[in-house]
């Protein structure tokens, strides 16, 4: 009898063993499921993969819409940055991307740069130039591989910073303007149009010092070092600058920042009475329909990077404790990150990173101090890469010579 029961226990076991799980079969509505779940999340690399596994999934799940076809956001990677923008010696590996809600780390090869210039990024497109004639404009979804290309071209100044906004995009260019002294020249386009100069409202001559640029809400917004906060309007050839507020400043240096669907405002004063104070900071939420700012004590679990482009990370106990989001625990909560720029009597000029908590008011320097001639000396503490993306840019002239 017990050699009966066994061979029975061995058939059983051995029917189970066999059976193969025909994961292409699985319900379109669960597909579905799992696909929303993945662009929930932004990782659009993970939901292209899906449409790959077989057919069924491909049918199951849309195909991302074109660029500038009214596009589905949820296909644009919004919440990736890329963090290397310049070629390094130790050869192609791809180009590092981070999840900012996830921690995620991911290297994509874009082959699509080796014949193309990179001049920024915004709204999880890359803005490029086209390597022949006048450099005309594109913008390409580093993900899903989709090129739209601009009639205008990119300026050809050394740095340029860019933002991307809109289904249909609306692309806006500022570079220093080298007959105006410290002013920025801003321009914009559509698809179809021309580099248009923007006119601000309340603006000197149009004399316009750039803090930073932002996408929010499918539109662009700047914030100049005048005090003034606006809201890109209008169509080629008429854009201007619509006024939302105005701080006034004295000497502080302002920035905009989308964080947790939400445009804030930072303010650092630019002058303290000794090297030991802290530079104060401020932060206000600006609501764009009342034209109003509201002042802010506490981001609670978000931490703020500061420069021209800004960036803002979501450090909640559940990213921090999964194993992509690990890394998150070297940067505080409740906290704002940037350069302090120092200049000591005889050790010429020299960076460092700070710390402002906002909780307590407070000013740490986290970082060794730096010659900025060898800032690039790796590897990098999570703080500095970070605050590499929000204020370098690629040379643009360096990358034209290097095509010709």
């Amino acid at each position: 009898m017990a050699k009966k029961r066994s061979k029975r226990t061995t058939a059983a076991s051995s029917s189970k063993s066999n059976m193969v799980v025909d994961w292409s079969a699985l319900r379109h509505d669960l597909v579905r499921v799992i696909g929303d779940l993945l662009l929930a999340t932004n990782d659009v690399d993970s939901y292209l993969c899906m449409r790959a596994v077989c057919s069924n999934w491909r049918t199951a799940i849309p195909k991302p819409t074109p660029l500038g076809a009214g596009d589905d956001l949820r296909f644009r990677p919004r919440e990736w940055v890329i963090l290397e923008q310049e070629k390094h010696w130790y050869g192609d590996s791809g180009e590092l991307f981070l999840n900012v809600s996830t921690g995620r780390f991911l290297r994509v090869r874009l082959p699509q740069l080796n014949s193309a210039i990179l001049v920024g990024a915004s709204d999880g497109l890359l803005v490029l130039g086209d390597e022949k004639g006048l450099h005309a404009a594109r913008l390409l979804n580093p993900f899903t591989g989709e090129m739209l290309p601009f009639a205008a071209p990119i300026p050809w100044e050394t740095e340029v910073k860019t933002a991307v906004a809109g289904t249909t995009p609306t692309l806006l260019f500022t570079f220093l303007d080298a007959c105006g002294g410290n002013f920025d020249m801003v321009y914009c386009a559509h698809r179809t149009s021309m580099l248009c100069e923007v006119q601000f409202e309340d603006c000197f001559q149009n004399e316009f010092e750039l803090g930073s640029a932002v996408s929010y809400a499918g539109h662009l917004y700047t914030v100049g070092y005048n005090g003034g906060i606006y809201k890109i309007t209008g169509m080629a050839p008429n854009y201007r600058g619509e006024l939302i507020e105005r701080t006034f400043t004295d000497g502080e240096r302002c920035y905009l920042v989308v964080s947790a669907d939400q445009l804030l405002l930072v303010m650092q004063g630019y002058f303290r009475e000794s090297a030991k104070d802290p530079f104060p900071l401020e932060v206000y939420i600006v609501d764009v329909d009342r034209k109003v700012l509201e002042p802010v004590t506490n981001i609670g679990s978000r931490a703020l990077f500061l420069g021209p482009r800004c960036l803002s990370l979501d450090l909640n106990s559940d990213l921090r404790k999964s194993d992509d989001g690990n890394w998150l625990k070297a940067v505080d909560a409740n906290c704002i990150y940037y350069f302090d720029d120092l200049l000591p009597p005889r050790d010429g000029f020299f960076r460092t990173i700070s710390r402002y908590d906002l909780s307590n008011m407070n000013e740490e320097r986290i970082s060794c101090v730096v010659p900025e001639t060898e800032i690039q000396i790796r590897p990098f503490s999570i703080a500095q890469t970070l605050l590499e993306y929000c204020t370098c840019h690629p040379n643009i002239r360096k990358q034209i010579s290097r095509l010709q």
